[in-house]
């Protein structure tokens, strides 16, 4: 006779999950609260638009961001040119490992 009771609850289960799930969403300021609390994706701030308009003003803003890349492009170069083998400033190691290459042939 204990299976009767659970067969009352189990069918009270599957009637409150709908109705309390229907209830949830149907309240704007429950919904906003719960939409609020579980952010998972958090956005940066917006950049700068590109450009609209007629093609030379496009174009004249690509030229300036071209400009502007090289000028910090510049800015950041090493004041001596690295050699080809060189890594980070190391040379003669591969990655940073091993010992420096022989100089004699």
């Amino acid at each position: 006779m204990g299976k009767g009771s659970l067969e009352v609850f189990k069918f009270s289960l599957y009637l409150a999950i709908p109705v309390g799930a229907l209830w949830m969403a149907t309240d704007p300021l429950k919904m906003r609260r719960l939409l609020e609390s579980t952010k998972y994706v958090v956005y940066p701030p917006e950049g700068p638009r590109p450009p609209t308009g007629s093609l030379s003003e496009v174009r004249a803003h690509a030229s300036a961001r071209q400009a502007e890349k090289a000028a910090q492009t510049a800015a950041a170069a090493p004041a001596e040119p690295r050699q080809p083998g060189d890594a980070n400033g190391v040379v003669g190691r591969w990655l940073g490992w091993g010992g420096p290459r022989s100089t004699t042939a």
